[in-house]
């Protein structure tokens, strides 16, 4: 069954992530001073409670998918693709931060580093090389995941698109 249950989460945010567009990849960590980094189930209502406050606030239509992957303590951090944040939520990184950061093109989304932890967003260069990298991180550490049947292996906004079935071929 938990075999089952990957492939399916897998075709699914592969789906997602080829038939919507989106902005960035999203990497985000949690604070162990301000969340419980090993609580996924409190982070998914959360941070679904979040974007729906962002939503309202930054008033866009902000659409998520994201990615839970475990630590090698077991502590969770989180990848998915964003759509509809506006460029006032988003700043670039500044000293003290990491000076990696400070010189790329990686974004800093601060309400959300307030509210969780550390996060930096990537802005898409090319979609269908992203939809692919994101997948993989449902199958990551496969091994470490034995107890995760029934659970959550990815979050996402709604309504997203997915692909339509058209005779034996899917199309994206």
């Amino acid at each position: 069954k938990l075999n089952e249950a990957f492939c399916r989460a897998k075709s699914m945010v592969l789906q997602y992530a080829l038939c919507n567009p989106w902005d960035y990849f999203f990497t985000g960590t949690l604070d162990e001073n301000k969340f419980n980094r090993y609580e996924l189930d409190t982070y998914q209502q959360k941070s679904s409670q979040f974007i729906r406050d962002k939503r309202k606030a930054y008033g866009t239509q902000l659409s998520f998918l994201l990615v839970p992957e475990p630590h090698k303590n077991g502590a969770w951090h989180i990848h998915g693709l964003l759509y509809g944040l506006p460029p006032s939520a988003l700043r670039k990184f500044r000293p003290p931060e990491p000076w990696d950061l400070v010189n790329s093109d990686y974004l800093n989304w601060p309400d959300y580093m307030n509210k969780f932890g550390f996060c930096s967003l990537a802005p898409i260069k090319s979609p269908v090389a992203t939809a692919f990298y994101i997948t993989k991180y449902v199958s990551k550490d496969l091994s470490k995941r034995g107890g995760d049947l029934g659970k959550h292996l990815y979050f996402h906004s709604r309504p997203l698109q997915k692909a339509e079935k058209a005779s034996d071929v899917y199309f994206y």
